[in-house]
């Protein structure tokens, strides 16, 4: 978003507060791969759930979040984030539809998918896979 003023110094001042506002820190939140291609962040644990792995990548504390998860076209699941301490993971478990059991199915996972956290990188907090948990 570009922001459209008269006085120069509005932007400048307006990054400013934003690194106060989380400590002078720059926050980063990130998805953890488990593989390659486009299975990579599918993970499936005993109980049929899709387990996303969220890193804190930044240089501070990463508050409670809400990540979203969408399969195929299906609607949006979206589930609360602990907070994330400087260098830690924290795991996510969405159900996975019956269907995507037995056929598979496409996936998106969206960080901070509400934009409650101000971070320095934006653009890996979106990444899409395919997954099938098996019978």
């Amino acid at each position: 978003m570009m922001l459209k003023t008269k006085n120069p110094s509005i932007p400048v001042l307006l990054a400013l507060a934003a690194l106060v506002a989380c400590g002078g820190k720059k926050l980063d939140l990130g998805p953890v791969a488990t593989g390659s291609g486009v299975s990579a962040y599918c993970r499936i644990d005993e109980k049929k759930q899709l387990v996303i792995s969220i890193s804190n990548q930044g240089e501070g504390l990463i508050r409670a979040t809400s990540t979203l998860l969408q399969f195929g076209s299906g609607p949006q699941i979206v589930l609360p984030t602990r907070p994330i301490a400087v260098g830690a993971v924290e795991t996510v478990r969405f159900p996975m539809p019956r269907a995507c059991r037995s056929d598979g199915c496409r996936f998106r996972i969206m960080l901070d998918g509400r934009n409650e956290v101000d971070e320095t990188d934006e653009s890996n907090n979106v990444v899409e896979g395919e997954c099938q948990a098996g019978p």
